[in-house]
Parts: structure tokens; C-alpha cells; sequence
């Protein structure tokens, strides 16, 4: 899908809710930036993901994990 057809087809989803719909709307994305989606490429799951725990003391001030909505190592 072209990156002008992705945004034509969120712009107007603005009431959607974020966690029924974030997975679908990264994984467009992906495909239209052709960067692939986890799974697509065989990269193991541990490397490029949804909801990959994070843990930071130094961001949250405490010792719990959090989570980021898309993880994917070395960030290419």
C-alpha cells in the first residue's frame, strides 16, 4: 500500500482505539515504508516485536518493566 493511500486510510480513524488497532495500523506502515513486519523477514520474535518489555531505572524511576508498542533491534 502506498504511504499516501496508509495515511488516507487512518486520517479519519482518530476515535479508533489505540490498542484495538495499533498492531494493524504499525504493521501497514511497515509494508508501505518496506521496512517488513515482525515475522515477515525470519528474524526471531526477540528481535523485532509488539509489546517488548522494557525496563529502565534511569526513564521510570523505578525497577518495573514497561512495555514499547514495537521493538525491533539495532532500530534498521
Amino acid at each position: 500500500m502506498p504511504l499516501e493511500d496508509l495515511v488516507t486510510k487512518w486520517l479519519g480513524k482518530e476515535k479508533a482505539g489505540e490498542r484495538a488497532e495499533y498492531q494493524q495500523f504499525l504493521t501497514e506502515l511497515m509494508i508501505a515504508l518496506e521496512v517488513g513486519a515482525p515475522g515477515d523477514d525470519g528474524v526471531p520474535m526477540e528481535n523485532y516485536r509488539f509489546e517488548a518489555p522494557v525496563k529502565s531505572d534511569i526513564v521510570y524511576a523505578s525497577a518495573s518493566t514497561k512495555r514499547i508498542d514495537l521493538y525491533k533491534r539495532g532500530g534498521e
